[in-house]
């Protein structure tokens, strides 16, 4: 039976294969990708990851942010993990970090956002489908965070993922988050 937990055992997996040559290549190419789909309009604060176990890489596009002068926010899980909840506190490259329990990289001695002022988002994912709904890791700390942001409609939600990563359909359930696009190496996708 195909659902979300075995979608997301088969793109781990694939993503695991990724050899270090082959990542290095998408790396480069989705920090392109990220400068061409983000030329038209302006961005002073943008929230987004360090890429672990294989994550699309995002060192090439938190470089550019830097060189542009624009505001990068790390997401800081909740030391309470029933409470599903992120702050995001300012990273710049030289910032100190410290591992979370979930052994995430998050930023030490970090001013906090107020999310509402975040331009945009780049989340992490396992999968995605052709409607724009994701499969993370399965905790639920974006769904949770984001979706009294999504609603509001104050700033766009993309999730970065390499083209092998879609799926037809991730099989959704009430209180999954859909994306506004999908940042691939080969380009932007966006949904509807």
């Amino acid at each position: 039976m195909i659902n979300q937990a075995s979608i997301r055992n088969k793109k781990l997996n694939e993503r695991n294969s990724l050899s270090f040559e082959n990542k290095k290549g998408l790396g480069e190419k989705l920090a392109n990708s990220f400068a061409q789909s983000t030329s038209t309009f302006t961005l002073k604060k943008v929230a987004l990851y360090l890429s672990v176990k294989n994550e699309a890489p995002t060192n090439g596009i938190i470089n550019l942010l830097e060189e542009l002068n624009i505001k990068c926010y790390l997401p800081i899980v909740s030391s309470d993990i029933n409470e599903k909840m992120m702050k995001f506190g300012e990273y710049k490259i030289n910032s100190r970090l410290v591992r979370n329990s979930l052994g995430i990289p998050e930023p030490m001695d970090t001013t906090f956002v107020d999310l509402s002022s975040i331009d945009l988002f780049l989340l992490p994912l396992v999968a995605f489908d052709i409607e724009g709904y994701r499969v993370g890791m399965g905790m639920g700390y974006y769904d949770t965070t984001l979706l009294e942001i999504k609603n509001s409609k104050t700033c766009k939600i993309w999730g970065i993922a390499y083209e092998f990563q879609e799926e037809e359909s991730c099989f959704p359930e009430f209180h999954d988050l859909k994306l506004d696009a999908v940042l691939c190496p080969s380009g932007l996708r966006e949904f509807v």
